[in-house]
């Protein structure tokens, strides 16, 4: 499969629309299982995405990876950042929140559990920063392939860690780790890709009964209130599924608009989303005293959040392209600006 997917950026589409959908929750019981089973396909996708695009790639590629996930990271931080201290300064309690979100934990809680309790998303990016900094040595001493018996260790690591927690009501944080939420996706990805005949030999209707059983074993787990919850291994299974399904079908452009948003718009969509969510709803209940998250609002409000969550990121894409034409036209200037020798 070429470099450029479409088909994988018409997924990528539908999954930072899914993104929004955890982080801004429909009401009630609908919320908790669109964000527990149907929408948890999506940061695991984007992780196995990298992983295939990881295959053959060496030590340069994967370290220029790096550095860009790092400062895409960096400056969405200042961003959170510099938002929530605005809040906290206009509510009057700047100090305490500094205080709360800054001390000797804060290290740990960064590198070791990827939290950042008010920058949530942003632990994927953490992770990815992790993983692709322990996948560059894996590279450069070409171990890439001694490390792929991991992979249903660290599934398996993964579904107890994460039943566990959310059975003991341990506190989340606990469950987020690069090992066990990213490593073993990025993984499969990558192997997808050294074996991608084989997988694309399973037949659709295989695939398909897995992506169903998976997504309503982990919705039947999460709206039955199960004593003991096990919802993430119907959501690992249906995530692989989503995955396989979407390297089997033939590249070729179904859907436009969706996949220009997978591949343009897909990363700040699910950055910037929790911050519009958020400012939004501060907005509506100052200026208006209108609370989104009552009645019929709390419904649509989800769907505005995507739309201008869209239309940000839109904003941003055609910021940065002009800033990219404009460097290019200065270089290509300079050309004509050297003195004759």
């Amino acid at each position: 499969m070429a470099e450029k997917s479409d088909v994988l950026n018409l997924f990528k589409g539908l999954a930072c629309i899914s993104v929004v959908f955890v982080h801004v929750h429909f009401p009630g019981i609908t919320g908790i299982v669109v964000h527990r089973s149907f929408s948890s396909f999506a940061v695991p996708l984007f992780l196995m995405i990298a992983g295939y695009f990881a295959f053959g790639k060496d030590e340069s590629v994967i370290k220029r990876r790096f550095f860009k996930i790092l400062k895409i990271f960096l400056w969405s931080y200042a961003v959170f950042l510099v938002l929530h201290i605005l809040f906290k300064i206009q509510q009057g309690v700047v100090a305490e929140w500094l205080s709360l979100n800054f001390n000797y934990t804060t290290p740990i809680k960064y590198i070791v559990f990827c939290t950042i309790d008010f920058a949530i998303p942003l632990w994927y990016l953490i992770a990815m920063v992790e993983t692709y900094f322990v996948w560059y040595f894996l590279v450069k001493h070409k171990k890439e392939h001694c490390v792929m018996f991991a992979i249903p260790f660290l599934f398996v690591f993964k579904v107890v860690l994460t039943t566990y927690c959310e059975t003991m009501r341990v506190p989340w944080m606990f469950k987020m780790n690069f090992l066990t939420e990213a490593m073993p996706f990025f993984l499969f990805g990558y192997y997808l890709r050294s074996k991608e005949d084989f997988f694309k030999s399973i037949p659709y209707s295989v695939l398909l009964l897995t992506l169903f059983a998976g997504c309503a074993f982990a919705a039947y787990n999460v709206a039955s209130d199960a004593p003991v919850k096990m919802f993430s291994l119907g959501t690992l299974f249906y995530s692989l599924a989503v995955f396989v399904i979407a390297i089997k079908i033939p590249n070729k452009t179904y859907c436009r608009p969706l996949e220009y948003i997978g591949d343009k718009l897909s990363l700040n969509v699910y950055i910037f989303h929790p911050i519009i969510g958020l400012v939004m709803l501060r907005l509506c209940q100052s200026l208006f005293g209108i609370n989104l998250q009552a009645g019929l609002l709390g419904w649509l409000r989800p769907f505005a959040v995507v739309v201008l969550s869209i239309v940000v990121a839109q904003i941003l894409e055609c910021l940065n392209s002009r800033k990219l034409f404009t460097r290019t036209r200065a270089d290509k200037g300079g050309l004509f600006r050297r003195p004759i020798t």
